[in-house]
């Protein structure tokens, strides 16, 4: 995915060093013409790319949300059967920060 990318930005590199010397059967403006179409639609690729990976990236922290609250629905729902209840509590409040901080984040 990596590769395809930095091949592009090459090949562009490359384009604009053989714009400066076309041939002379192409005229200046159809070679700043066509320089101009490349770069706008490898500006569109770099966009679509940078949302892409903001888009994962929430993905990923909605992933993290879902989970922390499953974990919150797999806790027992009976009375405990040894006698300190504690270890639920503090485990269900490390858990509730967790998802405090992942909508703060979210929300941000």
């Amino acid at each position: 995915r990596e590769s395809y990318f930095y091949k592009i930005v090459f090949r562009i590199h490359k384009l604009r060093l053989l714009a400066r010397m076309h041939s002379k059967d192409l005229s200046r403006r159809d070679v700043e013409r066509s320089s101009g179409y490349v770069e706008n639609v490898f500006t569109l690729l770099v966009k679509q790319r940078n949302a892409i990976e903001a888009m994962a990236a929430s993905h990923s922290d909605l992933t993290d949300l879902a989970r922390m609250t499953s974990d919150v629905f797999a806790l027992p729902h009976s009375p405990p059967t040894h006698p300190d209840p504690a270890p639920s509590q503090t485990r269900l409040r490390t858990l509730a920060w967790q998802q405090k901080g992942f909508l703060d984040t979210l929300c941000e």
